[in-house]
């Protein structure tokens, strides 16, 4: 897919449940730019060492935690597994890359 918009679904938990002790879980949304690509496609956009772990992979510079979810333009969901910053510099930030496992059953 390579340069795309995605919505990035952050995650926040809330309160226990009393009887499970599950925390409630809510998502806040807003659109930011990445570098999108599937596993087995062509690895034109990845830089040396960096391949396809999970599912998918994005590049993007905004920050994102394990847990949240990605929802492409084509209406895809898919959940980040890992998060790997990547610098420069040590000083110097560069972007960072997130290991993507497709949702299949999402609503």
């Amino acid at each position: 897919m390579g340069s795309c918009d995605v919505v990035r679904r952050k995650l926040s938990l809330g309160a226990r449940d009393a009887t499970t002790g599950w925390r409630a879980k809510s998502w806040t949304e807003d659109t930011v730019k990445a570098i999108f690509t599937q596993k087995g496609s062509a690895p034109q956009n990845l830089g040396v060492g960096t391949y396809v772990r999970e599912d998918a992979l994005l590049q993007v510079c905004e920050g994102f935690v394990e847990g949240d979810e990605v929802k492409l333009p084509n209406g895809k969901y898919y959940e980040v597994k890992a998060v790997r910053e990547h610098y420069l510099t040590p000083d110097n930030f560069c972007h960072r890359e997130l290991d993507l496992v497709y949702l299949p059953l999402h609503s």
